[in-house]
């Protein structure tokens, strides 16, 4: 019992040294960022383990844009359309055979 009191214990100093690192680190890195919204907020967002937002690709236009996605679909479905096909056939098949 002796020994399970003085672990305990022991578990409660590294706790509170771990604690107490972590609130030195991050009042160091927040007083860093003391003026610059940027790097407040990239800190922020490392501390909620926020991912970066999907950027679009550049572009002059929204035209060229709307192009680019529209290319990039019919590339999509041209690739996908045989598999479709024959999933679908194959799943034809297999309604005839178990009607």
């Amino acid at each position: 019992m002796v020994h399970r009191e003085m672990y305990k214990a022991q578990c409660m100093v590294v706790k509170d040294l771990i604690q107490h690192s972590k609130k030195a680190y991050y009042s160091a890195e927040l007083q860093q960022c003391e003026g610059d919204q940027k790097a407040f907020f990239r800190l922020m967002d490392g501390l909620l383990k926020r991912k970066d937002s999907v950027r679009l690709p550049s572009h002059d236009t929204l035209q060229q844009l709307a192009s680019r996605f529209g290319n990039t679909s019919q590339q999509r479905l041209t690739i996908s359309e045989p598999h479709f096909m024959q999933m679908c056939m194959s799943q034809t098949l297999m309604r005839v055979l178990w009607l």
